[in-house]
């Protein structure tokens, strides 16, 4: 038996009704088809994110009318940080061995978003900020 590996992926769009229950239904068959876990979701409902994510947001490809982009990698990481799952760490570890986040990077945006923390009540700022000075050490 093969086992399915989860891959988080964003789907936005400018246009939200890109997600209306009928369009989804029709695309459910690549998903399943390739056993992609979508979530609708993006860094920025679970951590403040700074204004300015789109410019930050790394182009992957363009095929036929649709743009692929990495979300503001440094969200991602913190994002991950704060949800602090083992396969969430083991993302962002890969991340700092590829070079596509850096230590001391991370530490400036959680800098930035921390006066934002109080928006998220679910989240614990002086426990985040030890997760992240755990995962980006000086």
């Amino acid at each position: 038996m093969k086992t399915a590996r989860t891959v988080d992926t964003t789907p936005w769009c400018d246009d939200s009704s890109a997600f209306s229950e009928r369009r989804r239904a029709r695309g459910s068959r690549p998903r399943e088809r390739l056993r992609l876990n979508v979530e609708v979701a993006s860094p920025g409902q679970f951590i403040p994110v700074p204004e300015g994510w789109e410019e930050r947001s790394r182009f992957i490809r363009t095929i036929g009318n649709a743009m692929f982009f990495h979300y503001d990698l440094y969200a991602q990481a913190l994002a991950k940080v704060e949800r602090g799952h083992a396969r969430d760490l083991a993302d962002i570890r890969a991340m700092l061995d590829r070079g596509l986040v850096e230590a001391g990077r991370a530490r400036e945006y959680f800098q930035r978003i921390e006066p934002a923390l109080y928006r998220f009540p679910a989240i614990d700022p002086p426990t985040f900020k030890r997760a992240v000075d755990a995962m980006f050490p000086l």
